[in-house]
């Protein structure tokens, strides 16, 4: 064995021990172990891939049968495919454990939110009250605002807006669907809105009056700014360029490649816009050289 075959050696060795772990470290539950194993997994990973190819052309270079190099190379990526499963397990803990701290914070930010709405309402129902004879203050933000606001808010499950042009039609679409289209007061709809909003989102609109025509104005600036459909086509052509180019013919890496395709060209195909990236797929297609011939050879029109 050369050297460099031993180097891979030791790598795959060391690759199948700490995914070995992966286990016991989710089932101890702690983050910075479960980040800094995830985060070793990935490193070794690697650096196993280099030494595979390096390897594997020190065989070319030997005229070795191509079979044999090819049977070699399936069984080197199957075991680097073991490792990425045990990475994906440890992405799934790390997400649902921040999608739990997300939805707490986003509880608690909702609790703030009706607080500050009724302490408003009550400010706003005082002076009504010591001026009687003053400007009467506006349906919504008394009498309709304090009848929507004496009672607890329903809790409603949004994933939080993060200002991704692609995400802002789900977004968008739950919202209007779930909240702004329901019979509650504006001001409690402003008060979702504030809530599903990430913090550098939220900025926008959060200075605005805590009214019926502040959640007005707070609708028409993120409609203005994220619901461009030339943006979000934009952002989505560049998801499809952006796909990786896979050498070899690995089911895993082209099972994320293609889910991720479908995702993009679902979108574009519901707003409309597939035609805008009909001339990107012979480029996609070379991303994939180890499968490209399979996927067009009982499609003789595929180019059109």
């Amino acid at each position: 064995m050369g050297n460099e075959e031993a180097k891979l050696d030791t790598k795959l060795t060391q690759l199948r021990l700490t995914a070995q772990r992966t286990g016991k470290i989710l089932d101890a539950g702690k983050r910075e172990t479960i980040e800094r194993h995830l985060k070793a997994l990935q490193t070794t990973i690697s650096e196993t891939d280099p030494c595979k190819r390096t390897v594997e052309a020190e065989k070319i270079g030997k005229k070795e049968d191509l079979a044999e190099i090819s049977d070699w190379n399936t069984e080197i990526e199957a075991k680097i495919g073991e490792a990425e499963d045990e990475v994906n397990r440890l992405r799934q803990w790390l997400d649902s454990k921040k999608m739990e701290e997300e939805n707490y914070a986003r509880e608690e930010q909702l609790k703030f939110e009706v607080k500050l709405g009724e302490t408003k309402l009550q400010m706003q129902a005082k002076i009504q009250d010591a001026n009687p004879g003053g400007h009467n203050t506006s349906k919504t933000e008394t009498g309709e605002g304090m009848k929507g606001m004496s009672v607890r808010l329903p809790k409603i499950n949004i994933v939080q807006f993060d200002g991704s042009y692609m995400d802002w039609p789900r977004f968008w679409g739950q919202f209007t669907e779930t909240v702004d289209k329901s019979n509650i007061a504006a001001i409690n709809k402003f008060t979702y809105l504030c809530g599903f909003l990430g913090p550098k989102v939220k900025r926008r609109v959060e200075s605005l009056p805590f009214t019926a025509e502040g959640y007005n104005r707070a609708k028409s600036i993120l409609q203005d700014q994220y619901g461009k459909t030339p943006e979000i086509v934009k952002a989505y052509i560049k998801e499809i360029m952006d796909l990786p180019h896979i050498s070899g013919a690995n089911p895993k890496k082209i099972a994320e490649f293609s889910e991720k395709l479908n995702y993009c060209v679902q979108a574009l195909e519901t707003l409309n816009k597939l035609k805008d990236v009909q001339g990107n797929v012979s480029m996609t297609l070379d991303k994939l050289p180890a499968i490209r011939g399979d996927l067009v050879r009982d499609d003789p029109d595929w180019e059109s």
